[in-house]
């Protein structure tokens, strides 16, 4: 019987031996995947961006956008509590706070329910748009199903942007 204990510690022991090592060795390449994933989907909203500064406070995280010098914009990392797991998306917005579009990064929603906030059709309801004009079912259209994963990306967006302060920059 203690040989089999024995044994049984020995593998749970270099199981997780090589579940740690697989996270540490793989930690800095999704950490890398998931910055490139941001910057591709500002340059979508943002097509001229020739830099992306990174900016880090206790408000949150959020990209600073320049073309020449210039700044074109702001992309703001935002994090929302949808019906089954937590949305993290990045909303880019210009100076004036206009949206200029919104990109879901990270969702667990419910299959073919909640995971449409990722399709085009209802991430481009929001290009353009001020924050006094999200309202859900009148600016913009719920997915059917789904109220509370379209309310919750509607509400986090709207707090998100709302909150920012444009900073002075001359």
């Amino acid at each position: 019987m203690f040989k089999k204990g024995l044994i049984l510690g020995t593998i749970s022991f270099c199981a997780a031996v090589l579940v740690s090592l697989t996270y540490i060795l793989t930690k800095p390449i999704i950490a890398q995947q998931s910055l490139n994933i941001e910057r591709k989907s500002i340059s979508t909203f943002l097509p001229d961006v020739e830099k992306i500064e990174k900016v880090e406070n206790e408000a949150g995280i959020y990209y600073k956008c320049y073309r020449e010098g210039k700044l074109l914009g702001y992309a703001l990392v935002v994090l929302a509590d949808g019906y089954s797991s937590n949305i993290k998306l990045i909303a880019v917005i210009d100076s004036k706070k206009i949206i200029k579009g919104i990109k879901v990064l990270e969702q667990q929603e419910t299959p073919g329910l909640g995971t449409k906030i990722t399709e085009p059709w209802f991430e481009d309801q929001f290009k353009n748009k001020e924050t006094g004009r999200l309202v859900l079912g009148k600016d913009i259209e719920a997915i059917s199903g789904a109220t509370i994963s379209s309310n919750a990306v509607v509400e986090a967006v709207k707090k998100e942007i709302e909150q920012f302060k444009i900073e002075n920059e001359d």
